[in-house]
């Protein structure tokens, strides 16, 4: 278990990926219903990646040249969307690119360039790249574990700032994916600077956990890092998929589902139910605290045993503290000073390990 520092809770974003590293689709327009349609429900980018046309292509598909890629980046930004291209060296040399001329790139219109850094480049180009004349932003790989060094070296050549966007690797290697721990540590080497980061989900999760877990889930888990602005969804998004994570984005709390417990009070229910719960912000060590509904007279109820991750309410035994909700996060024997109304389901736990200090939070009640 761990708790995220905290800070102001960034505003919430889903992009999608295009191209060869997802959703699949074969046509340009398909391509571009997908766009819209994800615009619909919410998301507000889109990433791509070049591809350049060989014999063994299938001339029948969609191919991510210049041309297209601009006709796709035009349909985003009237949409309201941001834009991401990935490039690599190889590429560079096809279209008469360089660190230090971006040009080919960024006559498409798009509003990011992604180095794929696993292919090339260094500190120093990075830095070069960030130079741009065109106000094109920077995709960094945030991955490697020395990413702080990093980003000094590139500083350490007058890399612009304000133009670098963290961005993860996609890891759709098994096991290949990175633990939730070392995606927020690097984050935060970014964060450092004010500068915004981008991750994935889906079946090429940046995450390894992710890769088991639901889009909407592994993104409700990716934003309550409150380190990670925009995760970005890898193969094909249905649009049930996109319905559900439209509620995700458009809520700036984590969601806890609980199984309740026989026997619980409408008073009960009304406090841990409706509402948005917020941690305070001296945050405990043993316990997440919601003070919403204190100085409610509770009666006592179900006063049982309370394990890792029970849900509970102080009752009128507690003074002025009865109506308080909590959450433990270790063992806790019963106590008549607290009535169990319910235990958070086993997906949902490691995200009451992350509702840090003034973390806002909700529950949902599972039957």
């Amino acid at each position: 278990m761990y708790q995220v520092e905290w800070e102001k809770t960034p505003k919430r974003a889903v992009g999608v990926n295009l191209g060869i590293t997802g959703p699949g689709l074969e046509t340009l327009e398909e391509h571009l219903v997908y766009v819209k349609n994800a615009k619909k429900y919410g998301f507000s980018e889109v990433r791509m990646q070049i591809q350049i046309m060989d014999e063994k292509r299938d001339p029948s598909k969609i191919i991510f040249d210049l041309e297209t890629i601009a006709e796709i980046v035009s349909k985003a930004r009237k949409l309201g969307m941001n834009t991401t291209l990935e490039i690599d060296p190889k590429t560079d040399a096809k279209l008469g690119a360089s660190p230090d001329n971006l040009k080919p790139y960024a006559e498409t219109n798009v509003s990011c360039v992604r180095p794929d850094t696993d292919l090339g480049y260094t500190p120093k180009e990075l830095a070069q790249m960030t130079n741009n004349p065109y106000d094109l932003n920077i995709g960094v790989n945030a991955s490697p574990a020395n990413i702080g060094l990093i980003l000094a070296e590139m500083r350490k050549h007058n890399a612009k700032l304000e133009r670098i966007i963290g961005w993860f690797n996609q890891f759709p290697h098994p096991e290949s994916g990175l633990s939730l721990s070392a995606l927020i540590k690097n984050a935060q080497e970014f964060k450092k600077y004010g500068l915004e980061v981008r991750c994935n989900i889906g079946f090429r999760s940046t995450v390894e956990r992710h890769k088991k877990l639901s889009l909407a889930r592994a993104a409700e888990e990716i934003f309550a890092t409150r380190v990670i602005d925009c995760p970005f969804v890898t193969g094909i998004a249905t649009l049930n998929d996109m319905k559900r994570l439209q509620e995700v984005i458009e809520r700036d709390s984590t969601k806890i589902r609980i199984k309740t417990i026989p026997k619980i009070s409408k008073l009960e229910k009304k406090i841990a139910f409706e509402g948005v719960h917020i941690n305070r912000i001296d945050a405990a060590e043993r316990i997440v605290r919601s003070q919403i509904y204190r100085g409610t007279d509770v009666p006592q109820n179900n006063t049982l045993e309370r394990p890792k991750y029970t849900v509970a309410i102080d009752n009128r035994l507690l003074g002025h503290y009865s109506g308080e909700l909590i959450i433990n996060l270790v063992d806790l024997p019963a106590d008549k000073r607290f009535n169990v109304i319910g235990y958070s389901i086993e997906e949902d736990q490691n995200l009451v390990g992350m509702i840090g200090p003034a973390c806002k939070f909700i529950l949902e009640e599972l039957r």
